[in-house]
């Protein structure tokens, strides 16, 4: 029997670890971001079956306005390290002053030109 490098990938991955069934629930924060929620199950524990599926959607659709606030408050986690100032000052070069509902880069304080003297 052949097994192609993504199932044995997949095997390793997940059987190699106990995980025997996964479940997901996506749910959407706005227009631009989704949540990812995933449940696993692991040996000697039953599959997951479509009423699990119903619950997990119903508890976690209850705790929408939760996962917009963390997510709108905290940011979206996608790099290693915060801004260095020459890059936060670059930031603010590539993206004028923006309001801040809508600025594509909300980690990056508004900053006053300097002055000449």
């Amino acid at each position: 029997m052949h097994i192609d490098e993504e199932t044995r990938t997949a095997i390793h991955h997940y059987l190699g670890r106990g995980i025997t069934d996964r479940l997901f629930v996506v749910m959407p924060v706005n227009e631009d971001v989704e949540s990812y929620f995933m449940f696993d199950r692991l040996r000697g524990q039953p599959d997951f079956t479509p009423q699990d599926l119903e619950i997990a959607s119903y508890a976690l659709r209850s705790l929408g306005w939760l996962n917009r606030q963390i997510h709108l408050s905290y940011g979206q986690l996608m790099a290693d390290a915060p801004l260095t100032p020459p890059s936060a000052a670059c930031s603010s070069i590539c993206w004028p002053a923006a309001p801040r509902k809508t600025s594509p880069r909300p980690w990056a304080r508004a900053r006053t030109p300097p002055t000449s003297t």
